[in-house]
């Protein structure tokens, strides 16, 4: 099977998806174009892949906002881009769990794949739930 490589409104996204706010939301694009010099018109026609070949200048912005390297954008493959985002979050090695995780997943089909990411998804959201209560819990 051969992958293609992932298009620069991929990568934008998975940066959206990934590295998220303080507390566990995702960025808008209205704060990622505001806090960039980098409109937020230029920024959804990046994402929608209206323009699929921005300017060095534009990929700069969106790479000083997320704190990544341009490297990142060399990136061949969705998961060589969650590695690279990976790494910069935790430099320390896979766990074991980890690594089978990711072993079992090579063999499962893609919607089967966004199914496993859906439950890890849940299971941060309730980590972050546990981990930082919202007031009205903590105060109890």
């Amino acid at each position: 099977m051969i992958e293609t490589l992932p298009t620069i409104a991929e990568l934008v996204d998975l940066l959206f998806e990934v590295i998220r706010r303080p507390d566990g939301r995702m960025y808008t694009e209205k704060e990622v174009s505001e806090q960039g010099n980098i409109t937020h018109k230029t920024l959804n026609h990046i994402r929608t892949g209206k323009t699929p070949n921005p300017g060095i200048a534009t990929i700069r912005e969106i790479c000083r906002f997320f704190g990544v390297s341009l490297a990142y954008f060399e990136s061949s493959t969705v998961e060589e881009c969650y590695a690279f985002l990976k790494e910069r979050k935790y430099p320390e090695r896979p766990s074991n769990s980890a690594n089978e995780i990711l072993f079992r997943s090579l063999e499962l089909s893609e919607e089967a794949r966004k199914d496993i990411l859906q439950v890890i998804r849940w299971v941060e959201a309730a980590e972050r739930e546990k981990n930082h209560p919202p007031p009205s819990e903590a105060n109890s």
